[in-house]
C-alpha cells in the first residue's frame, strides 16, 4: 500500500477488541469499517469451573486457547479469592498464540508452551510431544471450540478437563443494512474475519441470495485455516489466509495487498 492509496478493512470482531485492531490499521494508513459479528458473553453457570479452579486437584498444565478465556479466568479468580500463582505454581502452562500468552503473563502466569501455528491441533501435538500421557490438563475455552485438542489428547492418554468459560453470540446492535450498503456499493476492499464464529454470524446477517452479489467487489481475509474453512463453507472463497494466525499477521497480510485502481 502506498503513500497515495489507502484501503478500507471490514473488521468483523467484537466491538471491544476490534479497537486494538481498527488502531493498528490506521496507523498503517489504512480506513476502518467496523461492523462487529461476535459478542463476547458470560455463561449463566460456572459452577463446575468454579469448583476445579478452587479445589486442591494438581493439574500437570493448564490450557488457555484465548485472550477471553483468560480474561474469564481472571474474573472467576477474583470472585474466588483466588491467587493463580499460588494454584497454578505447580503446573505447565500452554497457550495458543502471543496475545493469549502476553495476557496470561500479565496475570503473574509464565508461558511454557507456545506452538508456532496457533490452532488446537498444533497445541495437541506440541503437548503430546511434552509427554503428558497420563498427565491432568485443565483445559479453559469457548463454549464453541471444536473438540480436535481433546479428542488428540485423550488418544495420547491425556487426562484432559475441558471447561467453557464464555460463549460468543451475535450482537443485538450491530447495524446490518448499512453494512449491505457499503458492501454493495464497493467501498470495501478487504472483509476481515478473525475467527469462525465471526465468519457464521456475517453469513446469518444476510439472505443467503444476496450474499455473492455483495460479495462480489471484496475480498475476503482470514486469520488462519479454521476461519478460512467456514469462509470457503458458508461464503464461498476465501482470498487471502495470514501465514501467522494473529491479528498482527492478519493485519501484515491484508496491508501487503494491492489497493485496486
Amino acid at each position: 500500500m502506498t503513500a497515495d492509496q489507502q484501503m478500507t478493512i471490514m473488521v468483523t470482531r467484537p466491538r471491544e477488541q476490534a479497537q486494538a485492531m481498527t488502531a493498528l490499521l490506521e496507523q498503517r494508513g489504512a480506513a476502518v469499517y467496523v461492523f462487529p459479528t461476535v459478542e463476547i458473553r458470560l455463561l449463566e453457570d460456572y459452577t463446575a469451573v468454579d469448583a476445579a479452579l478452587a479445589s486442591s486437584i494438581g493439574y500437570d498444565w493448564l490450557v488457555l486457547t484465548s485472550v477471553n478465556g483468560v480474561e474469564m479466568l481472571a474474573r472467576r479468580a477474583a470472585g474466588l479469592g483466588l491467587d493463580l500463582t499460588a494454584r497454578f505454581a505447580t503446573s505447565q502452562i500452554a497457550a495458543i498464540g502471543p496475545q493469549t500468552a502476553a495476557a496470561l503473563q500479565s496475570l503473574g502466569l509464565s508461558v511454557d508452551l507456545m506452538p508456532s501455528q496457533h490452532v488446537g491441533e498444533a497445541l495437541a501435538e506440541a503437548l503430546i510431544a511434552r509427554g503428558v500421557a497420563g498427565q491432568r490438563l485443565l483445559i479453559l475455552r469457548s463454549e464453541l471450540a471444536r473438540e480436535a485438542l481433546i479428542e488428540q489428547l485423550e488418544a495420547a492418554g491425556a487426562r484432559p478437563e475441558a471447561f467453557a468459560v464464555y460463549t460468543a453470540v451475535p450482537p443485538s446492535d450491530t447495524d446490518v443494512a448499512a453494512a449491505a450498503r457499503v458492501l454493495a456499493a464497493g467501498q470495501i476492499d478487504l472483509l476481515s474475519f478473525a475467527s469462525a464464529s465471526a465468519v457464521e454470524n456475517f453469513a446469518a446477517c444476510f439472505d443467503v441470495e444476496a450474499l455473492p452479489a455483495l460479495l462480489a467487489r471484496v475480498r475476503i481475509a482470514c486469520i488462519g485455516p479454521i476461519t478460512s474453512q467456514r469462509a470457503l463453507a458458508l461464503l464461498g472463497r476465501v482470498d487471502l489466509q495470514a501465514s501467522e494466525y494473529s491479528i498482527p499477521g492478519l493485519v501484515n497480510a491484508m496491508l501487503a495487498q494491492e489497493v485496486p485502481a
